[in-house]
């Protein structure tokens, strides 16, 4: 993968010409792509703390009703999808041996991932305590800006 990020732009261009926002589940990976196509590869699913700064990027009540390709190392756990997309197939995609995976998500459900996904990260990592002087949460605000204190 890091060897032949081309390869995989290259690949997935062909879904983005189709109309598919391209991503993946990963930090590392969206990092490297984005790198390599010159734009921005969203982070779907919760990630990891290193996600976190896709957050600051990404906007994904733009994505509502949106076909979504998201690059994967494994097709394992796919059903996770299943509360946002009207429809999840997954393609096998081989480079030098390894097996890689464009899972395509038909017609994202902003209202759904928020529940699924964005509500898991809020509470996970934008906990900020009310006993520290700060400025409103920007995950907070763009998302639940009806919890916002």
């Amino acid at each position: 993968f890091m060897l032949e990020t081309d390869q995989f732009v290259e690949q997935a261009k062909q879904y983005e010409a189709q109309d598919f926002v391209l991503a993946t589940n990963s930090y590392s990976m969206s990092a490297i792509f984005s790198y390599h196509y010159g734009k921005n590869f969203p982070v779907v699913g919760v990630g990891s703390r290193h996600a976190r700064q896709d957050d600051m990027l990404t906007d994904f009540r733009e994505f509502d009703g949106r076909n979504v390709l998201i690059v994967r190392k494994s097709d394992q756990y796919l059903e996770q999808y299943d509360s946002y997309f009207e429809k999840v197939e997954s393609k096998p995609f081989e480079l030098n041996g390894a097996k890689y995976y464009f899972v395509l998500g038909y017609d994202f459900d902003y209202d759904g991932y928020k529940e699924a996904v964005l509500r898991p990260i809020k509470d996970l990592y934008y906990q900020i305590p009310d006993y520290l002087p700060h400025e409103p949460c920007y995950f907070c605000v763009k998302y639940f800006p009806e919890e916002v204190k």
